[in-house]
């Protein structure tokens, strides 16, 4: 490799880019073979292909290409070491299918959060999707939802949107719909296709930061208590990881059917109750009366 001239070696990086496109078909004793080379090469070029800005996964032996950091945001190169080190453990956690990504606080777990995990949490057309709608969002342009199936009306329509917030598993985005004037809340895997239009954001004043529980539901506050056995709180923990925020209390009562308790704020009376009629027989949900707590809208999805 070392004799290679620079045009050869470049030529070489975009045909080991064209491998990787093709998702884990290729192993890198494979790649090694058609350059070659020997398995360090091949891993050499993958690190001169990440130093212009590719991510690529190798973890198994079969390099993948996730994405390319300019698609992310132009921001994301400028990482010092030390916060390179924290995306590739973001990386790595988000491998594990972990959504809640806890432990990230302040100006770089914000960026983290909002540009980088959507990337890791979809499958291939949601890529498509979640890249346009980042797009729009970090450059405050409209973009349109082409061919959006919405369970709220039973249409499929392009939707002209002005996205602002990603929900806290980052399955949905909160957009302003400039057609209805108020704020929605646009699932991903529901949108055919996404374009971003050159139009700047003309509502800004009227776009809502959305507050969210540990389902995903947003609106007014409400307490509630939650009575689960072990089954139920497990469960309630592993598919609502955000769930775990809230403190765990013994049901008082000797040798109940029930004996955890959960009180908690949610957003929206259905997330909680889908969860429970799941488990009848293991939780049960008593809402509590209704206090002065801080009013939110309520955004429906559409």
């Amino acid at each position: 490799m070392k004799n290679l001239k620079r045009k050869d070696y470049l030529d070489r990086l975009e045909q080991l880019l064209d491998i990787l496109k093709e998702n884990e078909t290729q192993s890198i004793t494979d790649i090694a073979t058609i350059f070659n080379v020997n398995n360090r090469t091949v891993y050499r070029m993958i690190y001169s292909l990440e130093q212009q800005g590719y991510m690529v996964d190798s973890g198994r032996g079969y390099p993948r290409l996730i994405a390319r950091h300019s698609e992310l945001d132009d921001d994301i190169t400028t990482f010092t070491q030390q916060e390179q080190a924290t995306l590739q453990e973001v990386i790595m956690t988000l491998m594990q299918n972990d959504p809640c990504m806890k432990g990230l606080e302040g100006p770089l777990g914000d960026k983290l959060r909002s540009v980088v995990m959507p990337y890791f949490m979809c499958n291939k057309h949601q890529l498509r999707c979640v890249s346009k709608i980042n797009e729009g969002m970090q450059n405050h342009k409209q973009v349109v939802l082409c061919g959006y199936r919405s369970s709220h009306s039973g249409t499929i329509s392009n939707r002209t949107v002005e996205p602002v917030q990603w929900s806290p598993n980052y399955r949905q985005v909160y957009a302003f719909d400039t057609d209805r004037h108020e704020m929605r809340c646009f699932v991903i895997n529901r949108i055919a296709s996404v374009n971003v239009t050159p139009k700047s954001w003309q509502f800004g004043k009227q776009h809502v930061k959305m507050e969210c529980d540990c389902f995903w539901m947003t609106g007014t506050p409400i307490e509630v208590d939650l009575h689960l056995d072990m089954l139920a709180l497990n469960l309630l923990h592993e598919e609502y990881p955000l769930s775990t925020n809230y403190k765990i209390y013994e049901n008082p009562t000797p040798n109940c059917e029930l004996p955890y308790r959960v009180r908690m704020t949610v957003r929206s009376l259905l997330g909680v109750n889908r969860f429970v009629k799941g488990l009848e027989l293991h939780a049960k949900l008593i809402e509590l009366p209704r206090t002065a707590l801080t009013s939110h809208p309520n955004v429906p999805t559409e």
